[in-house]
């Protein structure tokens, strides 16, 4: 063999093989399983956090929580009740389908036949939804909604008719392969429309208990662990790599406003002003969350710049308890935030109520609250969109009515006329001051009634393995897709 074929062949084999990625199996810890695997379900964070890596919707976010098109490749709004979506011609579903519009259709108008969910309010908002082709669909809207495309980024697009949720069918960049009590596996799917993933491999793996998960995170390659605690931060921050985002979760007291004494205003105020929150924040976040004074965080349309701290003063929330008669109260809240828990019953014993504290496996809390089984608990909430006046304000404070489509979130029974006029009308309208007015408007009733306390901003820390780099997303969500590795 002569040297210029020698040489030809040395310069083929590289590019067939000395070019080729190297693949990766990507691990993700949490605490806990997801509550569903139907995409119209529920807004809780473990549960899209995964479920975003195998469904799309027609828009989705970018990290910061910008929109920009998925399997909509654009869309246009063609009066002030009518939106049309273009779709993409290259989608095809996991079982090898071609997402066409009547599956967009199909999994549109079930967020609104399968009630209750809590990922959609398109029941009040929505009139008529209709495909005038195979990749174009139509939607009208029974009034002019300024947030309309906020709505649609977790609406997860399924194949027309599809119910076996026990393995999901997504268009997503990763397909399962396995699902278990205690993990969940993904590859990547070989026939996904957008860019492929460095990852080869996703798996999901749910366990309970902290020192178990450290042990796993220690001895696996390639591993992120979700919701780091303080305190394990603190300790193991100059030995392990971390990544933090502030402010992207509001801790808050559920409470149940139908129940004694939570339906007492002066009760649910002597609850806030017995709680010290710069305390909580230096004591048990080291300082890095901020203490909440709305319900609307930082980033978020809606927030209030000009509102004041809310106040901490232990004699008058004394002296609110006593008018009350000292009650006995139940408070719930999981294992994983058992510090935190603490600290605020600490802060209600010292005001003089008798607080029996239940702190609870993190599968028994969801369990509660979804069944609606507590009248006191601590619980937190995600943002999932840059408008707080539907993402926070409606979702949370509306009138809860299913059949409409309002207040999906609302456990507390909160209900307030004029808060739900003022949504109402606030939803009509455009311009971006008068908006900001409005939801200062609501955010004064509702801390002057305080259906719920917020508590603080929280941030979230990632654990991630050495050769991992990972940017949080602010809705929290790890897409296996945005990892990448130091080379």
């Amino acid at each position: 063999m002569n040297k210029r074929v020698l040489l030809i062949l040395i310069i083929v084999y590289y590019f067939i093989f000395g070019c080729e990625k190297k693949s990766y199996t990507v691990t993700v810890l949490y605490d806990r399983p997801p509550r569903t695997l139907d995409p119209h379900m529920r807004n809780e964070v473990v549960t899209i956090s995964i479920l975003s890596n195998i469904y799309e919707g027609l828009i989705d976010y970018t990290p910061d929580l910008r929109l920009k098109p998925c399997l909509a490749r654009a869309w246009h709004r063609a009066d002030s009740t009518t939106w049309i979506f273009y779709l993409r011609e290259d989608v095809h579903f996991h079982n090898g389908k071609k997402m066409r519009a009547e599956d967009a259709v199909y999994s549109l108008y079930r967020t609104i036949r399968d009630r209750p969910t809590e990922t959609a309010n398109l029941t009040r908002i929505v009139d008529t939804i209709y495909s005038p082709n195979p990749y174009r669909i139509v939607i009208k809207t029974r009034f002019p909604y300024y947030a309309f495309l906020s709505e649609l980024d977790r609406i997860y697009i399924i194949p027309e008719n599809y119910k076996d949720f026990s393995c999901p069918i997504g268009t997503g960049p990763f397909k399962t392969i396995f699902v278990s009590d205690d993990s969940i596996v993904c590859e990547n799917f070989e026939g996904y429309w957008g860019k492929k993933s460095p990852v080869s491999r996703g798996v999901f793996k749910f366990i309970p208990e902290l020192e178990k998960r450290l042990k796993y995170f220690k001895n696996c390659e390639n591993c992120i662990i979700y919701g780091v605690p303080l305190q394990i931060y603190d300790h193991l921050k100059d030995s392990v790599k971390f990544v933090i985002i502030s402010g992207v979760a509001t801790r808050y007291l559920q409470l149940n406003l139908r129940s004694y004494p939570f339906n007492n205003r002066e009760f649910r105020r002597a609850i806030s002003m017995a709680i010290n929150r710069e305390k909580i924040n230096n004591d048990l976040y080291y300082g890095l969350a901020e203490p909440a004074n709305q319900f609307i965080p930082k980033g978020v349309i809606g927030y209030c710049p000009d509102l004041p701290p809310l106040i901490y003063n232990l004699d008058s929330a004394q002296k609110l308890i006593k008018k009350t008669g000292r009650p006995k109260i139940h408070f719930y809240y999981g294992k994983p935030v058992e510090e935190i828990g603490a600290e605020i019953a600490q802060c209600l014993h010292a005001a003089g109520i008798n607080v029996v504290r239940h702190p609870v496996e993190a599968a028994e809390f969801w369990n509660g609250v979804e069944k609606r089984k507590f009248d006191f608990f601590l619980i937190s909430s995600l943002v999932t969109t840059l408008d707080g006046i539907s993402g926070v304000l409606e979702y949370f404070f509306h009138t809860y009515n299913p059949e409409k489509g309002t207040g999906l979130m609302n456990r507390s029974g909160f209900s307030n006329i004029k808060v739900d006029s003022i949504i109402g009308y606030v939803s009509r309208i455009e311009d971006p001051d008068e908006r900001l007015a409005k939801a200062r408007e609501i955010q004064k009733i509702l801390l002057d009634e305080m259906p719920v306390i917020p508590i603080l901003w929280e941030p979230r820390i990632y654990a991630l393995s050495a050769n991992i780099e990972f940017s949080p997303r602010i809705d929290q969500t790890i897409r296996l897709a945005e990892v990448r590795f130091v080379k």
